[in-house]
């Protein structure tokens, strides 16, 4: 049981460097068990995100250039381990990535350049957090990446040149029903970030019962876990998974994209001229879980307006028994 993984082996973006990564045996602590869980429309959620740092990752990467095999071989610091390591797809001399240091209480990032063996850290004043979801753009001139705090998840952009990073003003990441990606690689960074309110709160006791309607119809139907069973439940899920598009350019400056909403996909298009935008809509079932529930699949302008309409789909609450019915 305490044997450690074996070793993770793959290629770069660019199929130019073999990456061996060995760890740390992968637990789950009880103080993650213990953290509050949601059960809600057949999803489970933890209400806040995890922001502890814990001192386990990777242990020692080697970096081996295929065409010549020159190796270089990352360790970490005593009492520090090393986490999201991530390349630059693009890089224009090879051998470009990111990955995140983590220590006692703290973590940070630094850019490493393994044609060269140079490694630089990343001046992130105000800095705090758990560090995750590192992404460059196709070039590497920025790199994305997010901080777990208590207040919220975080939003950075890095000068990967300058090796500088700051922090986009005024938003959080919904790390419910969000993230952020660069438009096909290239800036703006798009997001999907919390919108601010208050956590509904309800009654103990509820003001009489709850009533459902068949409509005369007659179905199958499937056995689900963790649906909604209240008009509580419904606030609940609304409220968390409820978050607002946004255009976030290098400079942090942000453009919000229509309306907020319970924007499931995001995606750009090839060109990134548009962006394919699905969003559940109400009503919402008792019977089944969010993957049923009706939502619209649209395609946005970088405005936020909708120009077409792709698909418009119902509440599923009566599926055929048959196995892939439609």
């Amino acid at each position: 049981l305490d044997t450690p993984p074996p070793p993770a082996v793959r290629l770069s973006p660019d199929r130019r460097w073999l990456t061996v990564s060995e760890r740390d045996l992968d637990e789950t602590t009880i103080a993650e068990l213990a953290e509050p869980l949601l059960m809600l429309a057949g999803q489970r959620f933890k209400p806040a995100p995890t922001t502890r740092i814990e001192v386990t990752g990777l242990t020692r990467v080697t970096l081996r250039r295929l065409e010549d095999g020159l190796e270089r071989v990352l360790r970490p610091q005593k009492n520090e381990r090393l986490a999201e390591l991530t390349w630059v797809r693009r890089s224009a001399a090879g051998g470009e990535l990111a990955y995140v240091a983590v220590g006692e209480g703290r973590m940070e990032v630094h850019l490493y350049d393994a044609a060269t063996g140079v490694d630089r850290r990343v001046e992130a004043p105000g800095l705090e957090g758990r560090i995750s979801d590192l992404t460059f753009t196709l070039d590497g001139d920025h790199l994305a990446f997010s901080a777990s705090t208590p207040a919220g998840v975080t939003l950075w952009i890095a000068d990967a040149r300058a090796a500088r990073a700051v922090r986009v003003p005024g938003v959080l990441i919904n790390h419910v029903n969000g993230g952020f990606s660069w438009r096909r690689g290239r800036p703006p960074l798009i997001a999907q970030v919390r919108v601010p309110g208050a956590v509904p709160t309800g009654q103990d006791v509820p003001t009489g019962p709850i009533v459902q309607e068949s409509k005369g119809k007659t179905g199958s139907a499937r056995t689900y876990q963790d649906l909604l069973k209240s008009p509580q439940d419904e606030a609940l899920f609304e409220y968390h998974f409820t978050n607002q598009v946004v255009a976030v350019a290098v400079d942090g400056t942000v453009q919000r994209l229509g309306p907020p909403g319970i924007h499931t996909q995001v995606t750009a298009a090839p060109g990134g001229e548009y962006l394919l935008v699905t969003t559940v809509r109400r009503p919402f079932s008792y019977q089944v879980p969010m993957g049923a529930f009706p939502r619209r699949t649209a395609v946005w302008d970088l405005s936020g307006r909708e120009v077409a309409v792709v698909v418009d789909t119902p509440l599923r609450d009566n599926p055929p028994s048959a196995r892939d019915a439609v």
